[in-house]
């Protein structure tokens, strides 16, 4: 069934076991300034990061070596975090850079 966004989260603001149940990841914080982090990619073999504009330009590809992405030299604006499991489990999520 579908979840609330509010059941993924405990109270310490971190991921419940019920977002690591389901398969989700989380983006942090959202709108963000300088690092994008992720939470939830623990034993999903996530391998790769793509951030793609509100226009869908490409604007940045990354393999993932940490929980967090460097984001300085993105502009302002509306994004979509897209992740790549490598065994092709894909998730899509939205963002904002302040």
């Amino acid at each position: 069934g579908a979840i609330g966004i509010g059941s993924l989260y405990g109270l310490d603001g971190g991921m419940s076991d019920n977002a690591s149940r389901y398969g989700m990841v989380a983006i942090y914080p959202n709108p963000g300034i300088d690092q994008l982090w992720i939470d939830g990619l623990k034993d999903k073999g996530v391998v790769s990061l793509k951030l793609f504009d509100a226009r869908g330009v490409l604007v940045l590809d990354e393999l993932l070596t940490n929980s967090y992405v460097d984001m300085l030299s993105v502009r302002s604006g509306f994004y979509t975090v897209f992740l790549q499991a490598r065994h092709g489990r894909t998730w899509h999520l939205k963002w904002v850079k302040e």
